[in-house]
């Protein structure tokens, strides 16, 4: 009797933490930047292009209509419930929540699915936090055309997890429906999917699998029929990109970064091949860990970490001169949106490894786990030391004072974040006449 009221304890305190872990999480996500929580605002494309297109015309239209060469369920559902159902004035407000529900996603999924990767409580805390904290993440916060990258984050999640209840398996495929219809970053995990299914064979995995794939295959049918993007693979940047902006910036920071590129900027032949396989000794000592333990979740993990950047990083801009380093990726403070998803992928490759470990070892293992350990200490410092990085994601014009001058007929549009992205609501404003 006393064993039975004991665990029941433990469980009833688990939980306790679980729910505080995830409250906290979310307090944290809302307090970070109050300005974008009330009176609201809209987000580059997420005004100028998918409310204004919400606006325009009717829900049949706006979902079967694409954007941006691909399909874009979120960014549409959320803007027509703005134009909608509530007044123009608190319109971004429901944006932000949209965006909000799905940044809850991945820490829903680590506080309650089965991850024996994660064995225990501490490692999911530690989870958490590298989801709320990794850099580079102030382009993604509470907006919806960026909610695509969380969404590719809770699909790595589902990949390594399964679900502890018949209710949680239906939300988890409704998530990974939503993933592949938002955007094109978590079809790139469906390689994996495909993988895990054949080694397990499980009814929930092959259920995962028909949902990723079906939605996957629309988005390749958008893509497909749409311009598309110039891409051409520049083998020898990759390397540098990846070094910078996996390792280099969310282990040391914008400084740290700005300094590794002008250094490696105004010479060209740090691009030849001894030096691109130094910027690729960190994948290649990770994978020798993960198949030294043995650890199917952590290799994963780095290959969906790997893919997601590299694919990102071609797709990202047309291909410029490399002696030039013309990639604006090759920044530290731009397209942040492209890189935040594979370095949570890749923390959380590094938690699985060092969770992996048992004691006693030998000191080879004990070498790898105080790096692994060191490693995430410096993603979440580092992560920590720039929550509250200042620049145009962070401020930016009135919502609710600009709808005033729109509506006193004092300016023909609306002022959005950041600068200079504005907003016409008129049916054919002249630039698009």
């Amino acid at each position: 009797m006393h064993a039975s009221t004991g665990q029941e304890n433990k469980k009833r305190l688990d939980s306790r933490v679980r729910w505080g872990l995830l409250a906290a999480y979310a307090a944290l996500i809302l307090l970070r930047v109050p300005e974008i929580v009330w009176p609201g605002r809209f987000w580059g494309e997420e005004g100028a292009i998918y409310f204004r297109e919400a606006f325009q015309n009717g829900p049949l239209q706006v979902l079967f209509t694409s954007n941006l060469g691909y399909y874009s369920l979120l960014n549409k559902l959320a803007a027509l419930t703005a134009a909608h159902v509530v007044p123009l004035e608190f319109a971004p407000v429901v944006t932000m929540l949209f965006a909000f529900v799905i940044q809850l996603s991945p820490a829903i999924l680590l506080l309650f699915c089965r991850i024996p990767a994660l064995p225990a409580l501490a490692h999911r805390a530690v989870a958490v936090a590298l989801v709320l904290f990794i850099q580079p993440n102030q382009e993604v916060w509470l907006n919806t055309i960026n909610s695509q990258s969380f969404l590719c984050v809770a699909t790595g999640i589902v990949l390594i997890s399964s679900p502890t209840s018949r209710r949680a398996h239906i939300l988890r495929l409704g998530l990974l429906a939503l993933a592949g219809l938002t955007g094109i970053v978590s079809a790139l995990l469906l390689p994996l999917f495909l993988w895990v299914w054949w080694r397990e064979r499980d009814r929930h995995r092959v259920q995962e699998l028909v949902v990723l794939l079906l939605s996957g295959l629309i988005q390749a049918v958008v893509v497909r029929s749409g311009e598309g993007r110039a891409v051409q693979a520049v083998w020898p940047l990759l390397p540098l990109a990846l070094a910078g902006k996996q390792w280099v910036l969310p282990l040391f920071g914008y400084e740290a970064f700005d300094i590794f590129i002008d250094f490696l900027r105004p010479r060209p032949l740090l691009t030849r091949f001894p030096m691109i396989l130094w910027m690729l000794f960190p994948y290649a000592l990770c994978t020798a860990v993960a198949i030294r333990q043995r650890n199917r979740t952590a290799g994963m993990l780095l290959a969906a970490a790997l893919s997601v950047a590299a694919i990102s990083l071609m797709f990202s801009l047309p291909a410029q001169d490399i002696n030039t380093f013309g990639y604006s990726c090759i920044t530290g403070a731009a397209d942040g949106r492209y890189y935040y998803a594979p370095n949570v992928l890749l923390g959380l490759s590094l938690l699985s490894m060092l969770g992996s470990f048992r004691s006693p070892s030998g000191g080879l293992d004990r070498g790898f786990r105080w790096a692994a350990a060191l490693l995430i200490l410096l993603l979440l410092a580092t992560g920590l030391a720039n929550h509250r990085h200042s620049g145009t994601w962070s401020h930016g014009p009135s919502w609710r004072a600009e709808v005033r001058a729109w509506r006193a007929g004092r300016t023909g549009t609306l002022a959005l974040w950041p600068p200079p992205w504005r907003l016409d609501l008129r049916p054919n404003p002249p630039d698009l006449e």
